[in-house]
C-alpha cells in the first residue's frame, strides 16, 4: 500500500480545478527525486507527452498506467509562495492537455521499441533528437519533431496552451501572473485581447476536454494569424 507523498496536496489541487481529470493519473515528483538525466535546467517545472514513463521509475507502487507527468525543481519550488505553486502545476497541466493527441501518449505496449530507447534516453536529450532529426526510427524521430515544432510564433506556449491555460486560470481564480503564461520572450498576442477573444467560451465553462477538440472562436484564432494570412 503506497503511503502519503508529498505531492498528494498539490494533486489535489489540481484535480478540483479540472475535475475531467478524474479518470487521468497525475505524477507530480522533484527532480531530486529522478534521474538527472529527466532534469530539465532552469525550469521551475517540466513536463511532456513522455514525462510520466520518466517519472514511472520513482513512482512505484503508485503507479496506475499513463497519465500526467510533471516534473518540478526543487531548488526553486519550495520557495515559491503556495499561490504560485499551484498556478505552476496548472500552467503544466495546460501543456499536458494539449499533448493528449500526441503519438506519445499511446499505451505502453503500442510503443515500438526505438520509441522506447528514445523515451530512456532522458527528456532532454528526447527533444534534441528531434530537432535534429535523429529518432531511434522512423517513427520516434517523426513523432517527436511533430510534438516540439512550433505550432505559431510563440511556440510551445501558443494558441493552444493559451486557450486552454485561460480556462485554468478562470476556474482556480489565480492571479493570471501566477501561471506565468504570458511572457514578452514568447512573442504572444496581448493577454487582455486573448481573454476578451475568449470571453463567451470562458463563461460557458464547458467540459474542457471537449472544448480542447473543437475549433477556438475566430476572434482568438485572428489573434494568432500572421498579416500575410488575412
Amino acid at each position: 500500500m503506497a503511503g502519503v507523498h508529498w505531492s498528494d496536496f498539490y494533486l489535489e489541487q489540481v484535480r478540483d480545478v479540472v475535475p475531467e481529470l478524474a479518470d487521468t493519473p497525475l505524477y507530480v515528483r522533484q527532480d531530486t527525486e529522478v534521474d538527472e538525466r529527466h532534469h530539465v535546467p532552469h525550469a521551475i517545472a517540466f513536463t511532456s507527452p513522455i514525462c510520466d514513463l520518466q517519472l514511472k521509475p520513482r513512482v512505484g507502487q503508485r503507479w496506475l498506467g499513463r497519465g500526467i507527468g510533471i516534473g518540478v525543481t526543487a531548488e526553486h519550488w519550495w520557495s515559491l509562495p503556495m499561490q504560485v505553486r499551484i498556478g505552476t502545476l496548472l500552467h503544466e497541466v495546460a501543456h499536458a492537455i494539449t499533448f493528449f493527441d500526441s503519438p506519445w501518449r499511446r499505451p505502453e505496449p503500442e510503443l515500438t521499441v526505438g520509441e522506447r530507447r528514445v523515451i530512456d534516453l532522458g527528456l532532454r536529450r528526447w527533444a534534441e533528437l528531434a530537432l535534429n532529426s535523429l529518432g531511434e526510427d522512423s517513427t520516434s524521430g517523426k513523432a517527436v519533431k511533430e510534438q516540439t515544432q512550433p505550432r505559431d510564433s510563440a511556440g510551445s506556449h501558443g494558441r493552444d496552451f493559451i486557450r486552454c491555460a485561460l480556462h485554468l486560470q478562470r476556474r482556480s481564480r489565480l492571479p493570471l501572473e501566477t501561471m506565468d503564461v504570458f511572457r514578452e520572450s514568447y512573442r504572444q498576442p496581448n493577454p487582455w485581447a486573448c481573454l476578451n477573444a475568449l470571453s463567451d467560451e470562458l463563461l460557458a465553462d464547458g467540459d474542457l476536454l471537449n472544448v480542447m477538440k473543437r475549433p477556438a472562436p475566430e476572434a482568438f484564432l485572428r489573434l494568432f494569424s500572421k498579416p500575410d494570412e488575412g
